[in-house]
C-alpha cells in the first residue's frame, strides 16, 4: 500500500495519468527444502547465538546503524554479545563501511559476514536465529521480514516506509536513524530471553505465511480481471 501511495504521489507530481492499481502481498517461504548438510561457515555459526540481518549490504539497507549500535554496547561495556550476522552481497557506497568493519576492534570480534548463501543455508540461519534485523531507510515491500515471521523469528525493523504492513503488531519498529535507540532496545531483547520466547510463540500463533503461488495466484487475477476485452 505505501508503494501503491508512493508511486501515485508520483504520477501526479509529474502530471502523468494515474492508472487504476492493485497492491499485491509478496510470498515469503523460501522455495528450498531443508537440509541437514550446511556450509562450514554456517555449520560453526548454528553453535552460536547471533542476530541475523538478511539483505545486500548497500546504503539504503542501513547495516551502519546497527554497526554503531553494536559498537556503543561495547562501549557501554556490555561484552557478552551474540554475533551480528550480516547475509548478503556487497552493493555500492558501501566501502567506507566495509572498511571500518574489517578494522574496528569494537566490533571484529562480533561480526559474521556470509556471501553467496544457499537457500538451504538461510533456511537454517532463520531458523536458529537469536532474533532478526531490519534498519532499512526505505522498502518497496520488506521480503527480509516476512521471512523472519514465517520462521517463527522476532525482527527488530525500522518504522518506514511500507515495512510495518509486513510485521503488523508482531514486532517492534524504531527510527531508523536513532543509532542509540537501536543500541538500547537490542540490549534489551539480548538480555530479555523469555521476551523473545513470548514474542515467537505470538508470531507463530498469529502469522500467517503468503506463498509464493498465492502471490502469483494474485498477480494473475488481477490481469485477467484488468484486462481489456478482445
Amino acid at each position: 500500500e505505501c508503494t501503491r501511495k508512493d508511486l501515485i504521489a508520483l504520477l501526479d507530481e509529474l502530471g502523468a495519468p494515474i492508472p487504476e492499481t492493485a497492491v499485491v502481498k509478496l510470498g515469503c517461504q523460501l522455495s528450498h527444502e531443508l537440509s541437514d548438510t550446511v556450509s562450514p561457515d554456517v555449520e560453526t555459526l548454528l553453535k552460536e547465538r547471533f542476530v541475523l540481518f538478511v539483505s545486500t549490504i548497500e546504503r539504503r539497507k542501513n547495516h551502519e546503524t546497527v554497526y554503531r549500535a553494536y559498537t556503543r554496547m561495547v562501549d557501554q561495556g556490555r561484552t557478552e554479545l551474540p554475533q551480528l550476522v550480516f547475509v548478503g552481497m556487497p552493493g555500492w557506497g558501501v566501502n567506507d563501511l566495509l572498511a571500518d568493519l574489517r578494522l574496528d576492534p569494537r566490533i571484529v570480534p562480533y561480526i559474521r559476514i556470509l556471501n553467496h548463501v544457499t537457500d538451504a543455508d538461510l533456511v537454517h540461519l532463520y531458523r536458529n536465529a537469536y532474533f532478526t534485523v531490519y534498519p532499512s531507510l526505505y522498502e518497496g515491500w520488506g521480503l527480509p521480514v516476512a521471512e523472519s515471521l514465517a520462521y517463527g523469528k522476532f525482527c527488530l525493523a525500522a518504522n518506514s516506509a511500507s515495512i510495518p504492513e509486513v510485521g503488523g503488531d508482531l514486532i517492534e519498529y524504531l527510527d531508523p536513524w536513532n543509532v542509540p535507540l537501536w543500541a538500547e532496545r537490542l540490549r534489551w531483547y539480548i538480555e530479555h530471553p523469555a521476551a523473545l520466547a513470548d514474542a515467537e510463540q505470538r508470531i507463530r500463533t498469529h502469522y500467517q505465511p503468503a506463498s509464493w503461488s498465492a502471490c502469483a495466484a494474485s498477480i494473475l487475477g488481477a490481469s485477467i480481471t484488468r484486462a481489456p476485452a478482445a
